[in-house]
C-alpha cells in the first residue's frame, strides 16, 4: 500500500493493507537543517602522512577480537515501556501455530505463468464477486494490470519451494481486481483477495510501482485457508495479527510497508522513493549496520518480509540467546511505536501512563525509542566490523570509509527529534567507536588522538571511495554510495557539537 494518511493508517490497517492515499505521511518529525554539499579534496592531495596511514593494512588477532566482542556483547539495549509490549507472549502463540502446507496446484512449476492465465483466473473471480458497476474494471484495464502483476508472481514463484509456490498459487486463485477512485492509489486485502486500483491513474508514471507494491503485499500475505487453519486474524510475512481486540506486538506494519516499497524499487532498479521515505531510512539504517555480514546483502532485510518464518528475524541478527531474541523483537515492536502505528493503541498508551505517570510523554517515549535503536544498531555495526577484521585484512581507508558511511546514518537519524534529544544515541555510538579506534590505534602503533585527527580530515575532506572497499559486492557498494549521497546531516552538526 502506498501513501497512507496517518489517521487512516492507524485505523484501517489492523487486518488488511488497504487504502493507499496519494499524499505521503512520514510519522517522524524532522528538524529542519540547511545542508550544504561538502567540497571534497582529491585523495592524492591530502597530507602525505595521512595518505601513508590510509594505505596501511590491518587485521585483528583473537585477543583484539575477544576484547572488543566482550565489550560489545555486554551492551544490553532496553526500549521505553518494553515490559508492556508482550512480544514474547505473542511469540509463544506463533510457536504454537500448526504447520500449514497448501495442497493447491502449483501454477509456476513449469516456469511459465502468463498475463493471460492470470486474466482468466481474475475474470472468473470478479464475475463471482459481483462488483458494483462503479467498481468493475474494464477488460482492457484488467488485461493491462495483469501484464504488470503476472511477471512479478512468476519471478518469485519460480524461486520458491514447491510448498511456498503452492501457497502463492492458492492466493492467486482467490484474487479479484476492482477499481475505485478518490480514496487511494492502490490496496490489497488478503481477507477477501481483493486488489483495488484507481484506474484514473493508469497513465501516471507511478502506476506500475503502485501495482507492484500491492503485488508484494500479496506475496507477503497469508491465504484464507492458512488463516483458518492457524486461527489467527492475518499475517504479512512474519508479522502476525492474532486477535482484533488485542494489541498486536508482532504486527510490524512499518516493515511490511517499507519492505514492499523497497522490493518494488529493487525490481525496477530505482531509488527514487516518493512514499515511506522515513520508514525506508530506518530500514537502510539497519542494512548499513549489518551489510558486512557475509550471509547478508543489501536486499536481505526486505526479503525477510516475504517469509512466514519468524525465526528468520533471529537469524538475520544472529541471535544466540533468548535474551537477544527478546531484545530484537522488542526493537521491531518499538519501531512501530516510533511511527505511531496501530501497535500503539490507546490501551497501550494508557498502560504506559498508569505505570510511569503523566511525566512520561509520548514525545519522550519516541525519543527514547530512537536512542535505543541507535545504540542497538551501533553495537551491530561494530560487532560486524570487528568480526570482518578477524577473518581478513582491510586498509585503514576501508575502515574509515565504513565508519563514515555508518556515521552518516547515525547523524541523519538524530534529525528526527533533534541532536539534543538523541544525545544518548550519539554518545553511545561515539563510545563504541572510541573503543574500536583504541584497538585499531594499538595495532597501527599510533595514538588514538592521531587516529582521530586523520579520521576527521578524511571525513571532512576526502571523497569516499566506496566501490574500493574490500568485502562488499558491487551491488552493496552502490547501495552504500546511495545512502551517503542522500545523507542530509553531518558529524560536525551533531556528534562534535555534543562532545565539545
Amino acid at each position: 500500500m502506498r501513501n497512507i494518511i496517518a489517521a487512516v493508517l492507524s485505523f484501517c490497517l489492523i487486518f488488511s493493507l488497504t487504502g493507499c492515499t496519494k499524499t505521503q505521511s512520514n510519522h517522524q518529525t524532522q528538524t529542519s537543517v540547511q545542508n550544504t554539499a561538502p567540497s571534497y579534496t582529491p585523495l592524492a592531495e591530502l597530507d602525505e602522512n595521512i595518505l601513508a596511514l590510509l594505505s596501511r593494512n590491518v587485521s585483528f588477532g583473537q585477543d583484539d577480537f575477544s576484547a572488543l566482542e566482550t565489550h560489545l556483547a555486554g551492551i544490553r539495549v532496553t526500549y521505553p515501556c518494553e515490559e508492556l509490549y508482550g512480544v514474547m507472549d505473542a511469540y509463544e502463540k506463533y510457536t504454537a501455530l500448526p504447520q500449514y502446507t497448501s495442497t493447491h496446484e502449483n501454477y509456476f512449476s513449469d516456469g511459465v505463468f502468463t498475463a493471460q492465465e492470470l486474466y482468466g483466473i481474475v475474470k472468473l473471480n470478479n464475475a463471482a464477486e459481483g462488483f458494483m458497476p462503479n467498481q468493475t474494471i474494464s477488460d482492457s484495464d484488467l488485461e493491462y494490470v495483469c501484464t504488470i502483476i503476472a511477471p512479478v508472481l512468476l519471478e518469485y514463484g519460480q524461486k520458491m519451494s514447491a510448498s511456498d509456490a503452492a501457497l502463492l498459487s492458492e492466493k492467486v486463485s482467490e484474487l479479484k481486481i476492482f477499481t475505485f477512485s478518490g480514496f487511494a492509489a492502490g490496496s490489497y486485502d488478503s481477507n477477501t483477495g481483493r486488489f483495488g486500483l484507481d484506474m484514473n491513474l493508469k497513465e501516471k508514471e507511478e502506476f506500475t510501482r503502485t501495482v507492484q507494491h500491492e503485488t508484494h503485499h500479496m506475496l507477503q500475505s497469508s491465504s484464507l485457508a492458512e488463516r483458518e487453519a492457524g486461527g489467527y486474524e492475518n499475517r504479512y510475512g512474519f508479522s502476525y495479527i492474532f486477535d482484533e481486540e488485542e494489541d498486536q506486538p508482532l504486527n510490524f506494519l512499518w516493515m511490511t510497508e517499507g519492505s514492499a516499497e523497497l522490493l518494488t524499487h529493487n525490481r525496477l532498479d530505482s531509488r527514487e522513493y516518493d512514499v515511506y521515505e522515513s520508514i525506508i531510512k530506518t530500514i537502510n539504517y539497519i542494512k548499513v549496520a549489518t551489510i558486512l555480514r557475509p550471509d547478508l546483502d543489501e536486499t536481505s532485510f526486505e526479503t525477510l518480509s516475504l517469509s512466514a518464518d519468524f525465526d528468520g528475524l533471529f537469524r538475520y541478527f544472529d541471535c544466540q540467546t533468548e535474551e537477544e531474541k527478546q531484545e530484537y523483537t522488542n526493537m521491531m515492536a518499538a519501531i512501530n511505536y516510533m511511527y505511531d502505528l496501530q501497535f500503539c493503541s490507546d490501551a497501550f498508551e494508557a498502560r504506559c501512563q498508569q505505570k510511569y505517570g503523566e511525566a512520561l510523554s509520548s514525545d519522550d517515549l519516541r525519543s527514547g525509542v530512537i536512542s535505543s535503536l541507535g545504540t542497538a544498531l551501533s553495537r551491530e555495526f561494530f560487532r560486524n566490523l570487528t568480526a570482518a577484521l578477524k577473518d581478513q585484512t582491510l586498509t585503514v581507508e576501508d575502515l574509515f570509509t565504513l565508519n563514515v558511511l555508518f556515521e552518516h546514518r547515525v547523524c541523519d537519524y538524530s534529525l528526527y527529534r533533534g541532536p539534543e534529544k538523541c544525545a544518548d544515541m550519539l554518545l553511545s555510538y561515539h563510545t563504541m567507536q572510541t573503543q574500536f579506534f583504541a584497538v585499531l590505534a594499538e595495532k597501527l602503533a599510533v595514538s588514538v588522538d592521531e587516529l582521530y585527527a586523520a579520521y576527521d580530515v578524511y571525513y571532512t575532506k576526502a571523497q569516499l571511495q566506496v566501490a574500493h572497499i574490500r568485502l562488499i559486492s558491487a551491488e552493496e557498494a552502490a547501495f552504500l554510495q546511495y545512502t551517503t549521497d542522500t545523507s542530509v546531516n553531518r558529524r560536525y552538526d551533531t556528534v562534535n557539537r555534543l562532545l565539545n
